[in-house]
């Protein structure tokens, strides 16, 4: 018969520290710190998982409720930049809408861009947007430096020239473009 091995001194540590009884206060400062622990992690989850906001917030006009059909441009004579007074009147609705949607998707001017030279008296066009005759909105369109287009009482938008629909529509709607747009400055 083979004599049978007394059970090792680190086999007895790891059964008593099983069968060790935990007081009610351990319970519960364990049971806290498991709450703290996932508390954290789950925080840590939803913030990797949250988007960056905009830098800029974006506002914009419920785009649904304005729905102009008439569009009336008009320009002060301006002998600096050699331009003549004018007024047109865009009478197409689909046109007047895309360049009243257009401005909305301007970025943000936040004012801190580099900008091209900007003049004390631009050339400035105020654009009347109609809705059934009633004048619910009105556009002003800086064109030099860093061109803005404003609506009411909302902040600037950056018009990005050539880039932008807005200017490609505006041009188009106005029949104008290059000097007889932007003028000559001597």
């Amino acid at each position: 018969m083979a004599k049978e091995k007394p059970p090792r001194k680190t086999t007895k540590k790891l059964k008593s520290l099983f069968t060790t009884r935990l007081t009610k206060a351990q319970i519960i400062i364990s049971v806290i710190f498991l709450i703290i622990i996932s508390v954290i992690f789950l925080g840590l989850q939803v913030q990797t998982n949250t988007p960056e906001p905009s830098p800029t917030p974006n506002p914009t006009l419920a785009i649904s409720t304005h729905q102009p059909n008439k569009l009336v441009v008009t320009r002060q004579e301006d002998t600096t930049f050699h331009l003549t007074a004018l007024s047109i009147t865009v009478s197409n609705p689909a046109l007047v809408k895309k360049i009243f949607d257009d401005i909305l998707q301007l970025p943000l001017y936040a004012g801190n861009y580099k900008c091209p030279q900007d003049y004390a008296n631009p050339p400035t066009y105020t654009l009347a947007f109609y809705q059934d005759n009633k004048l619910p909105d009105t556009a002003i369109y800086r064109t030099t430096g860093c061109a803005t287009v404003t609506i009411d009482n909302y902040p600037p938008r950056l018009d990005n020239g050539s880039l932008s629909s807005f200017d490609t529509d505006f041009q188009q709607a106005v029949g104008l473009s290059g000097q007889s747009l932007y003028g000559n400055y001597p």
